[in-house]
């Protein structure tokens, strides 16, 4: 959060922030592609979303607090994203066909503590978002091709801060239990 004085009153700027997974994983192909066709590709790392952008004006060690008691008694565990698939007619999913439901407990255990009252998806599919296009049926065709999929160990949730350039800035991470 920042503030500055204008005239003698504060005013206070929201941060937004981001909650996302980083598997432990040899991600070459995955980023090879999503270089190719997902546009915030160069900024942030691949990922699965388990908190979308929200608006916060908390201190990150506060807001890391909340996190980390949202996800207590969460353990590490093995997730693995396959079967490119067309969503919302924009963009490519890798679906999480192992983890899914350990992503779904954390994203559900953060909407249901530090993020209530913050808005969110009706419907959470858990998954990595590999490309964003108006060419979709394009995209997944190619990532069916070279067979894209990824397994990795999900050790941590990563906090990230969007600034206003679009560049993400980690700000913490959170590790799960071993």
């Amino acid at each position: 959060m920042s503030a500055r004085s204008t005239l003698g009153a504060t005013v206070r700027h929201m941060t937004l922030r981001v909650g996302v997974l980083f598997p432990d994983s040899d991600t070459a192909a995955v980023e090879r592609f999503r270089a190719q066709w997902d546009p915030i590709a160069a900024h942030v790392p691949a990922h699965v979303t388990v908190a979308f952008p929200f608006d916060d004006d908390r201190d990150i060690d506060d807001l890391a607090r909340e996190f980390r008691i949202a996800m207590t008694g969460m353990a590490a565990f093995t997730v693995e994203l396959e079967t490119p698939t067309a969503w919302e007619d924009e963009y490519v999913f890798l679906l999480a066909t192992q983890g899914a439901a350990e992503i779904t407990a954390l994203h559900n255990a953060l909407y249901q503590g530090p993020l209530l009252g913050q808005p969110r998806p009706a419907q959470f599919t858990p998954h990595m978002t590999v490309g964003r296009t108006g060419e979709v049926v394009l995209a997944v065709a190619a990532a069916q091709a070279v067979k894209l999929a990824m397994r990795g160990l999900v050790r941590a949730i990563s906090i990230y801060r969007v600034e206003p350039k679009g560049r993400r800035e980690i700000e913490v991470h959170l590790p799960l239990v071993d």
